[in-house]
């Protein structure tokens, strides 16, 4: 059997689900150079990690993942794998603000499963600059996550060089959609 060389593993992409999470997670698998394949998270199994073990990963959400408790087998079994941030994984709350607005005092959640997941990818990828600096500064600086093999992952003491802003992605339909539109 002749398996792809990229694996994109994101919540959702398999429903016919209209957030801009999965409508950027499916565009940027569409712009993939090479074979590749889509799997949704409540649709992999825990044997297929292994078995795929030796391709290139892009995980979206991955909150099934979490759930499922199979989000450790990526780095546990040493798969490249990239992250593309949607929201604030690092929050049961999935935004920061939020979950101050509810508990009444700043975020001070800390998912261990998720914070080992970040720390074991080989690039992380942002929807903002403002949402990198948040995540720099209340996961990988000053407190949540901070672990005593932190050098092993990051010299600096930041992510700085392994984290990049992407913003959403579109496909050239939606472009041609909006000039519809406007006409």
């Amino acid at each position: 059997m002749n398996l792809p060389e990229f694996i994109f593993l994101s919540d959702n992409v398999s429903k016919k689900k209209t957030g801009g999470a999965e409508f950027s997670f499916l565009s940027l698998a569409k712009t993939c150079p090479q074979e590749f394949l889509v799997i949704d998270t409540q649709e992999i199994q825990e044997e297929d990690f292994e078995l795929l073990k030796d391709k290139t990963w892009i995980i979206g959400n991955c909150h099934y993942l979490l759930e499922r408790k199979l989000l450790r087998k990526l780095p546990e079994l040493k798969i490249k794998y990239f992250s593309i941030e949607f929201d604030y994984k690092i929050c049961k709350y999935r935004n920061p603000l939020l979950c101050e607005h509810i508990t009444g005092t700043p975020c001070d959640c800390e998912i261990g499963e998720i914070i080992d997941f970040l720390y074991g990818a080989n690039k992380i990828f942002f929807m903002s600059d403002a949402q990198r600096v948040i995540y720099e500064t209340n996961v990988f600086e000053y407190g949540m996550g901070i672990r005593d093999d932190f050098t092993e992952y990051n010299p600096k003491g930041t992510i700085g060089q392994k984290s990049f802003t992407l913003s959403s992605i579109f496909e050239e339909s939606f472009f041609d959609k909006i000039e519809k539109i406007n006409d």
